[in-house]
C-alpha cells in the first residue's frame, strides 16, 4: 500500500490515474470517429462527451457506463456488479438535469442495447462459468 512517505509508490499512483484518464478519453475517440466514417453521427457526438465529461443524457450515462465498465473488465476484473442502476440512471432517464425528456421506446431500445453490449463477449473471458457473467444488477428496494 501506497503511504506519503513512499515517493516512489505515489509518483507511479499518480502516473496510473493520469494513464488511465487519458485512456478513457482516447479510446472513445477513436470509437467515434469509426462512427462517423459509418455515418453514424449520434453515436460519435455521445462518444466525444463521455467517459471524459459528465453524461448529461440518458444515451450518454449508458454509453460512459459501458465504456467504464469495458475498461474494468479489459482489467481482468469480470465479476462487476452495477449497483443500483435505477437510482443513477433515474435522473437522466427523467430528463434531469440537463438532457430534455427521453421517448419511452427510444430509453428501451438503448437499455436493450446496452444489455446486450454487457453480455456480448462475456464467453470469452477466462473464470466465467457457461451462462453466468458476473453481471448483477439490483433494481428497486
Amino acid at each position: 500500500m501506497a503511504s506519503a512517505g513512499n515517493i516512489a509508490a505515489v509518483e507511479f499512483l499518480d502516473a496510473a490515474i493520469r494513464d488511465d484518464r487519458r485512456c478513457a478519453r482516447r479510446s472513445p475517440a477513436r470509437y467515434a470517429t469509426e462512427a462517423r466514417r459509418l455515418g453514424r453521427d449520434d453515436v460519435a457526438t455521445v462518444l466525444e462527451r463521455v467517459p471524459g465529461e459528465p453524461p448529461r443524457t440518458f444515451h450518454e450515462a449508458l454509453q460512459a457506463l459501458r465504456l467504464l465498465h469495458a475498461v474494468v473488465w479489459l482489467s481482468g476484473h469480470h465479476h462487476v456488479g452495477l449497483g443500483r442502476l435505477d437510482q443513477y440512471l433515474w435522473q437522466f432517464l427523467a430528463g434531469r438535469p440537463r438532457g430534455g425528456t427521453l421517448e419511452i421506446t427510444a430509453a428501451e431500445e438503448l437499455l436493450a442495447e446496452f444489455f446486450i453490449a454487457l453480455n456480448r463477449d462475456a464467453d470469452l473471458y477466462p473464470g466465467i462459468q457457461q451462462g453466468d457473467n458476473g453481471q448483477t444488477i439490483t433494481l428497486g428496494g
